[in-house]
């Protein structure tokens, strides 16, 4: 049994890398990317609320009366994450180009493992069991929650958008540590969560969420000291 456990952890330690806690999370750059968002959540939210029609009915006037802006956030709200994901495959050609002489992958490869098994995985399972679990109406469907009613209109709550954006960021912005790349990443977090709210497709609240969420799974993905820096 100790020689099955001992081969099951070699096998994790190859693939993720060394699985020892980080003490020293930067939580003060984890949350500087997330900043402008949380300002423009705040300002929609006290301005006109955090939830329910004020914010809805403002944005679904300004969507129909700029078409041009509209079509632009459906793009940011479908295709937002794309550059996110490209970097991470030059990240993991560049480190699979590259072996380690003592077998181990190198820390961009690991990086990569994890975004898609944290990111990925749990932005599909535990968000969406959040969801559909909720059961909170979108800006378009009426009150009361319909929890597991399984519809589309009622998995407001946290936006899985804004959920993978942020997860998906953040370990990026951590990677390079470069100002202009935290700017870049923030601003379109900004882009991609506000999006959601421009489209009707969420309340200021579910990207609220979404920040959380994003930001636990984050964590995950940098949970080894062996994360990458530059």
């Amino acid at each position: 049994m100790n020689q099955i456990i001992q081969e099951h952890s070699m096998s994790l330690r190859h693939f993720f890398g060394p699985l020892n806690a980080c003490p020293r999370y930067p939580w003060a750059r984890h949350l500087l990317m997330l900043a402008p968002m949380l300002l423009v959540l705040l300002v929609l939210g006290t301005q006109w609320s955090w939830w329910g029609e004020p914010v809805r009915a403002i944005h679904e006037a300004a969507a129909a009366a700029h078409p041009r802006v509209t079509v632009f956030m459906r793009l940011l709200s479908a295709w937002g994450s794309l550059p996110l994901y490209f970097v991470y495959l030059c990240l993991l050609v560049h480190g699979l180009r590259r072996p380690r002489p003592d077998g181990l992958p190198r820390p961009d490869v690991m990086l990569v493992r994890r975004c898609i098994v944290f990111s990925l995985l749990l932005t599909l399972a535990a968000t969406q069991a959040l969801k559909y679990g909720l059961g909170m109406p979108r800006p378009l469907a009426a009150w009361p929650p319909a929890p597991f009613s399984f519809d589309f209109l009622y998995n407001s709550f946290p936006s899985g958008h804004t959920t993978e954006i942020t997860a998906s960021a953040v370990p990026l912005g951590l990677r390079f540590r470069r100002i202009w790349v935290y700017a870049t990443l923030a601003l379109l977090i900004v882009l991609v969560g506000y999006s959601r709210i421009w489209l009707s497709r969420h309340h200021p609240v579910d990207l609220v969420g979404g920040l959380i969420m994003g930001s636990l799974i984050a964590r995950l993905i940098m949970y080894c000291p062996a994360a990458p820096r530059a």
